[in-house]
């Protein structure tokens, strides 16, 4: 098991410095941004409605709300190419299903993106093959 953490860990080492992406990435530490839509589970884009938000540090964590539950996760960016580790998240139970779905759908996302584009106030997070996943709007 422990080796099949280290195979990964240098093979994720490895594609970061290919791809130059660096801990904090670029233009993302310190911003803060409010879900408002992602990719359903039907393949459709879907509207938030349950406040997730992401804030970006310098130190390549990042942290923010799911909806009901807080959760936090490592990132490297750079170069329009980002990589986010599986976010840990407390286990607080939301009475509202609708929540705890686009909730599960937002946690899932986030690690599935490998691209992002930052344009004024929107971030655009994209998958491996380009397609939007999700997109925030700049919290003032």
């Amino acid at each position: 098991m422990k080796r099949n953490f280290l195979i990964t860990g240098v093979l994720l080492l490895a594609t970061l410095l290919a791809t130059g992406c660096v801990v904090g990435g670029g233009d993302l530490p310190d911003t803060s941004w409010r879900l408002i839509s992602y990719l359903g589970d039907d393949g459709q884009t879907v509207r938030a409605a349950a406040g997730g938000t992401i804030s970006f540090s310098g130190d390549g964590t990042l942290q923010g709300s799911a909806g009901c539950n807080s959760y936090a996760a490592e990132y490297r960016a750079g170069q329009g190419q980002i990589v986010i580790s599986q976010p840990v998240a407390t286990e607080m139970y939301c009475m509202d299903e609708s929540v705890m779905e686009e909730e599960r759908r937002f946690l899932f996302l986030i690690t599935q993106a490998a691209g992002y584009s930052l344009d004024g106030d929107i971030l655009i997070f994209y998958q491996g093959d380009g397609r939007e996943i999700l997109a925030f709007g700049r919290m003032i």
